[in-house]
């Protein structure tokens, strides 16, 4: 047997039949079993060259003839081993399926685990200025979110929701946490216009650098969206009671711009303070 571990740099055979006598009248041809279709035509080369042949085990099979003396032809036949590069074998195949398979295991394993163990927040911010005590189970029951996000085991998924998307959305305990204390520190300082990433950090006591990392790892939002997110929502509150003018909820909420309040105020509710506060507000949403 012949056997050859370089596939890709082709492998070549040569050949003789010994005749003292008329050797230069000897004609060969080959064919090798399971590559080629057909015989080469017979000639008086006498090497076999092949590239590019898969790895697997062949015959190459040897014919010659002599036309001075006789036209019958004889053959040989050598067994040939391709043998295989360490990429090609079929062990190296076998752990290449058993990964996929163990990477796709664990992705539907993880799916699997944040479906069943997360807690969807219906609301954290149910009603206008008030912070939302609302959750919402996988199975769809609400529940009260002061006992379920602290003791349930798992992860977590609760965040700020505005119109039918969430925009902050934590997933860790750690989040919620964080995110509740960003919250709680919008509503005990929302009439000051400074209110902002940078005095969010500093009574978190974090760099703005950690801050900002930290948020973005669980916002669709930027902080600033957040804080107008809140004091809209607290205007809103603010406007329902009816005991404020327009210009003393802007003040409340921290916002000194007519313009800018009333542009932010109709983009979100789609209609003027004024018309807001006059109307029936029981059924209206942010």
């Amino acid at each position: 047997m012949l056997a050859f571990k370089r596939p890709k740099e082709g492998f070549s055979v040569s050949f003789v039949v010994p005749d003292y006598v008329a050797s230069s009248d000897i004609e060969y041809s080959w064919r090798l079993e399971r590559h080629d279709r057909d015989w080469s035509p017979f000639g008086a080369a006498h090497e076999a060259v092949y590239r590019d042949v898969p790895p697997g085990r062949y015959v190459l099979h040897i014919r010659y003839r002599n036309d001075v003396f006789n036209s019958e032809t004889r053959s040989i036949s050598i067994p040939v081993h391709i043998i295989p590069l360490w990429y090609q074998t079929t062990a190296f195949t076998l752990f290449l399926t058993l990964i996929g398979i163990a990477a796709a295991a664990g992705l539907v394993y993880a799916s699997r685990r944040i479906l069943r163990n997360n807690l969807l927040v219906r609301r954290l911010l149910a009603s206008p200025g008030e912070l939302s005590q609302t959750a919402l189970l996988p199975e769809t029951e609400e529940v009260d979110a002061g006992a379920g996000l602290g003791g349930k085991e798992g992860g977590v998924t609760t965040g700020v929701r505005e119109g039918q998307g969430l925009i902050v959305v934590c997933t860790t305990r750690e989040q919620v946490e964080f995110v509740r204390r960003i919250v709680a520190l919008i509503e005990g300082n929302i009439r000051d216009e400074n209110l902002g990433a940078a005095m969010l950090a500093d009574r978190m006591n974090m760099s703005l650098r950690h801050f900002y990392r930290k948020f973005k790892e669980c916002s669709r939002v930027s902080i600033s969206e957040l804080i107008l997110h809140i004091r809209m929502k607290k205007a809103a509150a603010l406007l329902l009671e009816g005991r404020l003018s327009i210009f003393d909820v802007m003040v409340d909420v921290g916002i000194s711009s007519r313009s800018y309040f009333h542009k932010e105020f109709v983009d979100r509710f789609g209609m003027t303070p004024k018309l807001y506060r006059e109307t029936a507000g029981s059924g209206l949403n942010l």
